[in-house]
């Protein structure tokens, strides 16, 4: 049974790790509204999504993997239109390329992130 899962949860796995990596970006840049709220819609889809997989069709856990892939793919693309919608996102204050003193707090940086 988990093997089936993870079969049809892989497709939206890779749309999850894009989601997770523009909604970190969010929340450094101070926009916590809109991933909560694009969270909150996803859920109430998922929730009509497994019901009618699973339940309706009778698809079973091949439908419940493929509400969340559904779901994982909704995140990503409402995330991603919220960010194409507000291009002031990634202001010149906010965002930087690494300096020497960037990369010369790397070993500092390893002496937290190692242990953790």
């Amino acid at each position: 049974m988990a093997q089936t899962y993870i079969l049809y949860l892989l497709p939206g796995t890779f749309l999850y790790m894009h989601f997770e990596c523009s909604r970190r970006f969010l929340f450094c840049q101070g926009e916590y509204t809109a991933v909560m709220w694009v969270m909150v819609a996803t859920c109430f889809l998922h929730l009509i999504n497994l019901y009618l997989l699973v339940i309706v069709y009778g698809w079973g856990i091949q439908g419940a993997a493929f509400a969340t892939t559904l779901t994982y793919s909704c995140n990503f693309i409402f995330l991603m239109l919220y960010q194409r919608s507000k291009p002031n996102i990634i202001a010149s204050q906010k965002w930087f390329w690494a300096d020497s003193e960037a990369i010369g707090a790397i070993p500092e940086f390893l002496k937290f992130a190692v242990p953790a």
